[in-house]
This record gives structure tokens, C-alpha cells and sequence, in this order.
């Protein structure tokens, strides 16, 4: 690939910066920036890297990726701007730092990702929408764009309000009769890429709206969007909230961009006991927000979600989910998120029933760098079947006794038919945690 020529020129003798094209094929010789060592966080996001204003608008609304030259370290940052830094310098969070081992003198390369664009998004057909699948255009799938095959994970991402679903491979499917830019998402998919009527406006979106709206279209907004917070009321008529929707989206849901998720090509396989758990007690997945948890819940392996969405996984409090973003996994116990209250004195308002609460140490755990990501629950079946087992254990000794009523049969074959007598009681037996789920 023909390389550029470098987008500006720095003179400093600290952190080395190279902007990129590409994941793999940075252009444009190698530039100098100095790191400054100052304390700053954002409250959404752990992967934040402030830049000037100049170099925000280069890189602006897009998810870039940092590395580390010299080692295989790489972490995805969200750029934000700073006025009183000038050209030459950026700050980097502390879960960057660590990240990727970031220390003053290092030399770093900021580069861009491969990304396929969508501008039309239009609703899914009836029969992709309960596995949660994507249909894109045959150009688009094959333009040269996203090398769909290499990776088993894509992520898209909403670059205006920042919203993004990681999808696998198996779940994109190649309409040949849709044309290029145009993509199809299921409801849930798209309230969660920020695509449907949102429950509150942020204040630079009112900003936004304020300078760009008629009269006509501003008094509607205001009277969904209510009070000083801007929260939707929910008593407006569906006219209505079509219509603010329609105006909402000119704005903040004209466009989706997917780009591959790194290292995704392979994927490690599930251990034999995991698999067989998953065949005896049922596997069930759905997919939510991630959003802050209680205050007094911080720090604790648990993480919070409604009744409904525990009972559409089949499980109870204190039993495991897995939750999974990207190639992370992690195990931990559940409780009912049942307090509205305490969920708004962290969060902003949104459907509790589309949301996981996680604490801080967990998202970090799972790579989840902002409040904007959809992760996937899965219950785990490992933990079912282990609390299970003392239920299992007089079925299982009723067959292993039955065996030996056969006094005509040798001790071998007493053996084998034991053998083959308890997965077969274990699965029957096993049918109440299968039903369980949705």
C-alpha cells in the first residue's frame, strides 16, 4: 500500500506518535508528542486519550486504535478535546497506561481501522430477527472493505453517540438484493446502536438540535423532551415520538461503521466439561447494556439484572452468568435488579429491561471501555449443573443399585450398563433446568 505523507509535523523528545490507515499498514513517518503525566478520567469511558483540538478533528467520531511499538500491546481509545494542550501533547488514562504498559519515552502508533459504512439502516426481516442476526449488501461484504472471513467477531458502532454490538460471523448474513450501504438490524439491535427514540438527550445533542432545527420541529422536541434533564415523557402519543424519532435521527442515527475485532480470526474451544454441561443443563444467551451499578454494589463480583431477563435465562439470584464482550470472558454471581431508584442515582434513564449492571472491575476485566457497549450473558451451565448435583445424586445411585438386580449378569457388564444408564438418568432428569429458558 502507497504510504502519505505524515499529517503533522511535532517537535518534541518524548512519546513518539505515527498516525495510520490501516490496522496493519500505518503511513506517514513517525512524529513526536509529549505525554503529559497528569491525573484526568472521564466517568464513561477507561479508555480515554485527550488530544488538541487539531488532532481531534482529524481522528473525530472515529474508534481508533493505539500500539505500542516494539510489542504486541494495543488498546482501543476514544479521543476527546482538550483547549489548553497544544499540538504536540496528549494525556492518556490510567487503564491506557496499564494497558498497555505505557511509560514516558515510549513510541506509540495511532492508527486507523478498515470500516465498512452504512447509511441507510433499514428493519430486519421477520425471519432473522430472533437469532439476532445482520444482513448486509453483497458489496458491501465483499467490496474490499472488511475481509469478513478472517474474523469471528465485527463490531459496530454508532460514531455519533458512540453506541457498538460486537456480532460474529456466523450472524452476518449476504443479501445480494440490497443495495451497497445499507444494512438491516433487528429492533433490539437498534436501540442499542442509539437508532431508536432515546430516553433522555445529553446536553451537547440539545446543542445540537437547538442550532439546527425549525420552529416546528424544536417545539415538538420540547414537548417529548421535557424539564431541564430533557427526559423523554413517556405520556407523549406514538405520533409523536415517530415524529421526534424521525428528527432525531438526521442527526444522531444517519450512519453505522463496522470494523473487524482484533485477533478474532481464532478462538479458543470450549473444554469438553463445558460442552457437556452446556448439553445437560441448556445453553440460553440474551444481550444488554452495560450500565453502572448500585453505589453499594462497587466492588463486588455481582452484577444486576431484571427478573425478566433472569427468568428468560432460567436462572435465579445467586446463581452465574458468563458474560462475554469480544474475546473476554468472565463468571459471576447475579442479583435482581429491583431498585429503580438506586439504578438513577447512577445511571441515566433508560429501560432497566435492556440493561447489565457491572461494576468498574469487571468492565475492566472484560474489556468493556465505556457505558455504551452491549455485552453478551450467557447462564452458566458449569455452576447449574454443580448446584444441581445433589439433586442428581439419589437418581443416580437408584441406577447404579438397579444394575445389580440382574443376578444373571456379570460384573462387566453390570459396569457397562451403569454406564450407560446415568448420562441418559442425568439428561431426563436435567429436562426442569432445560425448560427453564426462554
Amino acid at each position: 500500500m502507497k504510504k502519505n505523507s505524515s499529517l503533522f509535523e511535532f517537535s518534541a523528545d518524548s512519546i513518539k506518535f505515527r498516525y495510520g490507515k490501516t490496522v496493519t499498514e500505518p503511513f506517514g513517518e513517525s512524529t513526536n508528542l509529549n505525554f503529559l503525566d497528569e491525573r484526568f478520567s472521564y466517568p464513561d469511558k477507561l479508555n480515554v486519550l485527550a488530544v488538541s483540538p487539531k488532532v481531534y478533528s482529524e481522528f473525530k467520531n472515529e474508534i481508533v486504535l493505539l500500539t505500542k511499538k516494539g510489542s504486541k500491546a494495543y488498546v482501543n481509545v476514544t479521543l476527546r478535546k482538550r483547549e489548553n494542550i497544544d499540538d504536540s501533547q496528549f494525556l492518556a488514562s490510567s487503564h491506557i497506561k496499564e494497558e498497555i504498559g505505557l511509560t514516558n519515552g515510549d513510541e506509540v502508533e495511532l492508527c486507523r481501522y478498515k470500516k465498512t459504512r452504512f447509511n441507510k439502516i433499514m428493519t430486519q426481516k421477520i425471519d432473522f430477527i430472533r437469532e439476532n442476526e445482520l444482513v448486509l449488501s453483497q458489496y458491501d461484504a465483499d467490496g474490499n472493505k472488511i475481509e469478513l472471513d478472517e474474523y469471528k467477531y465485527f463490531e459496530l458502532y454508532n460514531p455519533i453517540t458512540c453506541d457498538n454490538i460486537i456480532v460474529k460471523r456466523s450472524h452476518i448474513r449476504i443479501d445480494e438484493e440490497l443495495k451497497n450501504g445499507t444494512i438491516r438490524l433487528n429492533r433490539k439491535q437498534r436501540f442499542c446502536l442509539g437508532c431508536e427514540l432515546v430516553h433522555i438527550l445529553t446536553p451537547w445533542q440539545w446543542e445540537i438540535l437547538e442550532n439546527n432545527l425549525n420552529e416546528a420541529e424544536l417545539s415538538l422536541i420540547k414537548e417529548i423532551f421535557v424539564g431541564e434533564d430533557h427526559l423523554l415523557d413517556k405520556t407523549s402519543s406514538f405520533k409523536q415520538k415517530l415524529d421526534a424519532k424521525n428528527i432525531l435521527s438526521r442527526y444522531f442515527a444517519n450512519e453505522l461503521r463496522m470494523i473487524p475485532v482484533l485477533r478474532s480470526g481464532t478462538q479458543r474451544k470450549k473444554s469438553l466439561a463445558r460442552r457437556l454441561s452446556d448439553l445437560y443443563v441448556g445453553k440460553s444467551t440474551t444481550s444488554l447494556i452495560c450500565r453502572r451499578p448500585y453505589d453499594n454494589d462497587e466492588g463486588l463480583d455481582i452484577v444486576r439484572m431484571t427478573r425478566s431477563n433472569m427468568n428468560l435465562l432460567g436462572i435465579d439470584e445467586m446463581d452465574k452468568v458468563i458474560l462475554q464482550y469480544k474475546n473476554k470472558r468472565v463468571s459471576t454471581r447475579v442479583l435482581e435488579l429491583d431498585d429503580d431508584e438506586a439504578f438513577l442515582e447512577t445511571n441515566q434513564p433508560i429501560s432497566t429491561d435492556l440493561v447489565v449492571c457491572l461494576p468498574v472491575h469487571i468492565r475492566k476485566q472484560l474489556g468493556v471501555l465505556d457505558l455504551n457497549s452491549t455485552v453478551k450473558v450467557d447462564r452458566d451451565t458449569a455452576f447449574i449443573f454443580k448446584k444441581s448435583i445433589n439433586e442428581q445424586i439419589v437418581p443416580v445411585l437408584l441406577t447404579l443399585f438397579s444394575t445389580n438386580l440382574f443376578n444373571d449378569v456379570s460384573v462387566i457388564l453390570s459396569a457397562a450398563l451403569s454406564v450407560l444408564a446415568i448420562p441418559i438418568v442425568l439428561y431426563f432428569n436435567l429436562s426442569s433446568k432445560r425448560n427453564m429458558r426462554a
